[in-house]
């Protein structure tokens, strides 16, 4: 029995010991990883994500803003070649694929907009306000529709009307939104050169 006890006691300081010195090579990292201290070989072990962790979300996958709900399945694949014209400024392909999109889904601002966007860049600055319009008839807080809309009236010379447009996105989404620093970027380099401008004909 004697014999027993001491077996037991020493298979207990073994593990024990096994235990500290895995425990030692390593730490346990707030992803749920454990990992390695300096001069330690031992690979990373990882561990199950703590109960309730939340996945990490992903980033941002569109460069010009929409609206929450996209439009409709009908509509996805001409809207999808219409961002992918815009992204390369082929305004043709654009104004044809959102052209598309609107006829298959006539509700829709995030079409609405980048059309009147891509018309926009082709100088057709009554077909961009249509369409601008359009947009905000179908979502008035629609950001994207209503800074582009202030770039056009920058163009057309109408800076009251650029500062309108940004005052109203302050409204909708205060003045550290992209969508408000962008516009106000652009009234600031619109200004500036006007006034370079009356200097220079004086």
């Amino acid at each position: 029995m004697k014999s027993i006890r001491h077996r037991s006691a020493a298979a207990l300081i073994t593990a024990s010991l096994l235990w500290v010195g895995i425990a030692g090579m390593g730490r346990a990292g707030a992803d749920g990883t454990v990992e390695n201290v300096p001069g330690s070989s031992v690979a990373p072990l990882t561990l199950p994500p703590a109960v309730g962790a939340k996945p990490a979300s992903p980033g941002p996958t569109t460069t010009y803003p929409t609206s929450k709900t996209g439009p409709a399945p009908a509509a996805a694949d001409e809207f999808a070649l219409g961002q992918a014209a815009v992204a390369k400024k082929d305004w043709v392909a654009a104004i044809a694929a959102f052209t598309k999109a609107a006829a298959l889904d006539p509700t829709n601002a995030d079409i609405e907009n980048l059309w009147a966007f891509s018309l926009r860049n082709t100088a057709d600055y009554q077909g961009a306000l249509t369409h601008y319009d359009k947009a905000l008839k179908l979502n008035p807080n629609h950001r994207g529709a209503h800074e582009y809309l202030g770039e056009t009236y920058l163009a057309l010379k109408q800076p009251a009307k650029a500062k309108a447009e940004l005052a109203t996105l302050k409204k909708i989404c205060g003045s550290t939104c992209e969508q408000y620093l962008d516009l106000s970027k652009s009234i600031a380099a619109y200004e500036k050169a006007n006034k370079a401008t009356k200097k220079k004909y004086r």
